[in-house]
């Protein structure tokens, strides 16, 4: 068995520029991963791990459109995704429920459970 199990896989990763998505980002270029890296954030939070096996994607995973040009570039770059580590999040706004608009409810559901 390979001591990198990784190596030349092709990663996708959601809200992969902060928190848990960025700690799974380094880990999978450790093990010489192919990373497709996608947030919402802008790509100058990676540029200290400049490396050629990561790719940056501006993506807003609440919008199916969004996600779809993403997965579209990644298949366009790599012709493949073989593993998808799902790390966007958000939290909603901290409001009683009569408070919390719909907008906002829905946003967060968009973004926590549909992307």
């Amino acid at each position: 068995m390979s001591n990198q199990p990784f190596k030349d896989k092709v990663v996708f990763i959601t809200g992969g520029t902060s928190g848990l998505g960025l700690a799974t980002t380094k880990l999978f270029l450790s093990s010489s991963a192919l990373v497709f890296c996608v947030d919402i954030h802008p790509r100058s939070i990676l540029t200290p791990l400049s490396s050629p096996n990561l790719t940056f994607h501006n993506c807003d995973v609440s919008s199916p459109t969004s996600c779809e040009t993403a997965v579209s570039a990644c298949i366009d770059r790599f012709s493949r995704i073989d593993i998808l580590f799902s790390c966007a999040g958000i939290l909603a706004p901290v409001a009683t429920v009569i408070d919390l608009s719909i907008s906002d409810f829905q946003n967060t559901i968009n973004t926590n459970l549909c992307a």
